[in-house]
């Protein structure tokens, strides 16, 4: 199976037959289908610390609502999402990044993500290359 043509709607583009969903609500900052997310005590965030290991927790389309990947959900809202271990999703490059097909990327501090540096942790594989130099962009990875 590819990933890597067309644009899907969905975030979960394979593995979402095994992986485990819940939902809670957005707290601290507004949530985009996509991005890596962190619990807190009261929901999830955006996952807020870059370059550091962390649950793969990814946000994905909140269809019981009728939303798209791009419906962002504002803080009190429900976010769905699960552990994309092992699972190609269409996650978010972070703006100012290019990277290729291949190219090791990592947290970047906002739920997005960007190209691994020096001393930072591995968390997903590019799977095309994206030119996001001037703006976010969609894009398609595999988690670690």
């Amino acid at each position: 199976m590819t990933t890597t043509t067309g644009n899907p709607y969905t975030i979960f583009l394979t593995g979402r037959d095994r992986t485990v969903f819940d939902e809670v609500a957005v707290t601290d900052a507004v949530v985009k289908p996509g991005m890596f997310l962190a619990r807190t005590a009261t929901g999830a965030r955006p996952q807020n610390v870059a370059a550091a290991a962390a649950p793969s927790l990814v946000a994905t389309e909140a269809t019981v609502f009728e939303g798209t990947i791009e419906t962002e959900l504002a803080v009190g809202e429900r976010v769905q999402f699960g552990n994309a271990s092992g699972c190609h999703v269409y996650a978010i490059l972070l703006s100012g990044e290019n990277v290729a097909a291949g190219a090791k990327l990592t947290h970047d501090g906002t739920g997005k993500l960007a190209a691994l540096g020096v001393d930072e942790v591995w968390i997903a594989t590019a799977l095309e290359a994206v030119d996001a130099s001037a703006a976010d962009k969609r894009i398609r990875v595999e988690v670690l």
